[in-house]
C-alpha cells in the first residue's frame, strides 16, 4: 500500500457515513445488518483493491504504450498487432484500431489547407442528427412519420457535421504529413493477456 493511506475499518467507514448521513438532507436510510456486514466489508475491500489495479494496470498500459506506439510507427500501417512476451511465460497483445476521435471543424480547415487535394482521399464529412430534448414527445415522433419541412426540421433536430476519417486511415494514416498526422487522434490500442 502506498505511503500516507491508511486502512479504514469498515466500521470506521460506516460511522463516517452515517455521520454524513445525518449531516446532510440525504433521505436514503443506512442500515447495519449483521447477516450481510461481511458481505459489505468485502464489497469495500475488493472496490478499493480494484481501482488500485485499474490505476496500476493504467500505468502499465502506458509504459507498454511507448514502445508499442513507436513499432506501429514503423510498421507505418503494414500489421497492425504485436505481441510482447513477459518473463514467465505470458504476453500482452497490443492492437491499434482503425477508429479515430473527431476532428472539429478548426482543425479541419487547418488539415484541408495542408492537404489540399489530397484532403478528400483521407477524410470525408459526417453528419448526425438527434433529437432535441424538446422534441421528443409522441406528438412530435407522429408528426415526423407523416411530413417534415426544412423549417420544422431545423426547429427539431440538433444538426452536428464532423470531419471524420476514410476506412482504413490506421494504415492510410502514415501517408499523411507529419503535421497533420499529428492532428488526429486514434483511440488507444486494445491490450489483452494471452
Amino acid at each position: 500500500m502506498p505511503k500516507g493511506n491508511k486502512t479504514i475499518s469498515a466500521e470506521d467507514l460506516l460511522g463516517k457515513i452515517a455521520k454524513t448521513t445525518k449531516e446532510s438532507k440525504s433521505k436514503v436510510q443506512l442500515l447495519s445488518e449483521d447477516s450481510i456486514k461481511d458481505a459489505v466489508d468485502n464489497f469495500i475491500e475488493k472496490t478499493r483493491q480494484y481501482k488500485d489495479m485499474k490505476a496500476e494496470l493504467e500505468l502499465l498500459e502506458q509504459e507498454i504504450s511507448v514502445k508499442s506506439n513507436e513499432w506501429y510507427a514503423n510498421q507505418k500501417g503494414e500489421a497492425n498487432s504485436v505481441k510482447y512476451a513477459g518473463g514467465n511465460g505470458g504476453a500482452v497483445l497490443v492492437t491499434y484500431k482503425d477508429a479515430f476521435s473527431k476532428i472539429s471543424k478548426e482543425v479541419s480547415d487547418e488539415i484541408e489547407k495542408k492537404m489540399k487535394d489530397k484532403f478528400d482521399n483521407f477524410f470525408k464529412e459526417k453528419r448526425t442528427i438527434q433529437l432535441k430534448e424538446t422534441a421528443t414527445d409522441n406528438d412530435t415522433i407522429d408528426f415526423l412519420l407523416q411530413a417534415l419541412g426544412e423549417t420544422k426540421f431545423v426547429e427539431i433536430f440538433d444538426v452536428e457535421v464532423a470531419t471524420v476519417p476514410v476506412d482504413g486511415m490506421d494504415k492510410k494514416q502514415f501517408e499523411l504529413p507529419a503535421e497533420v498526422r499529428g492532428l488526429i487522434k486514434q483511440f488507444k490500442p486494445a491490450f489483452r493477456v494471452s
